[in-house]
């Protein structure tokens, strides 16, 4: 009974996690390489962000896990762990913006796109979302301001990406809307309309017929 037990005893280190036996990066960059089992993927960002919980990728990676999964409370609350410990991290500052404002918080959307700007104030993506937010018919803020800020953001992204597409064609469809047509053609025309989604293309052959460019027009419309 001695020597089984004994044999037994020798086998134990076998059982350790192997974990222990990797860093964090490691640990975070198998959990990018799985793309079909998410429970795994969580579970390996989470040791690795236990190991070091300074390391911003494990914490990005396991909130865009959890957002691609509708996890979004999860994303929340992960974000804001990330954020105690990496405050001055943009791209968790505007990962908690998108989780708000999927589950409907825009005033804490608003609060964690603008940190993302401040400290990084060309990030297109933040800039872009923001105008969203203001744009959207649930915004807390008003019409008016709400249209106001959402062209000032969607500005801002083409300040800063002259050749951000979405923010062009938010933009359009915020003039078209307001009837601002001279200000669409003259901002926007620059745009090839081979890129144009399906309802810029009519928006902006709109914007042409109302200023008295039917040819143009038409040249969208047959694109469309």
């Amino acid at each position: 009974m001695y020597s089984i037990i004994l044999c037994f005893s020798l086998l134990l280190p076998l059982a350790v996690d192997v974990d222990i036996e990797r860093d964090a990066s490691a640990l975070n960059n198998e959990g990018v390489e799985l793309n079909d089992n998410t429970l795994e993927e969580e579970r390996l960002y989470r040791a690795a962000i236990e190991k070091d919980p300074s390391l911003v990728e494990a914490h990005i990676n396991l909130a865009l896990l959890f957002l691609e999964t509708d996890r979004t409370p999860a994303a929340v609350l992960a974000l804001e762990t990330a954020l105690a410990n990496n405050p001055s991290e943009p791209e968790l500052h505007y990962l908690l913006g998108l989780a708000h404002a999927h589950s409907g918080n825009l005033r804490e959307a608003d609060q964690a796109f603008g940190g993302a700007l401040r400290l990084k104030p060309g990030y297109v993506e933040a800039s872009y979302n923001l105008g969203l937010l203001y744009w959207n018919p649930e915004s807390p803020y008003g019409d008016l301001k709400s249209h106001l800020k959402a062209e000032f953001y969607w500005q801002r992204t083409l300040e800063a990406d002259p050749n951000y597409l979405r923010a062009a064609e938010a933009l359009l469809a915020l003039y078209t809307e307001q009837g601002s047509y001279d200000v669409a053609v003259d901002k926007l025309l620059k745009f090839n309309e081979t890129k144009l989604s399906d309802h810029a293309l009519l928006n902006m052959a709109t914007c042409l017929d109302a200023t008295s460019r039917s040819e143009d027009a038409e040249r969208y419309r047959q694109t469309y």
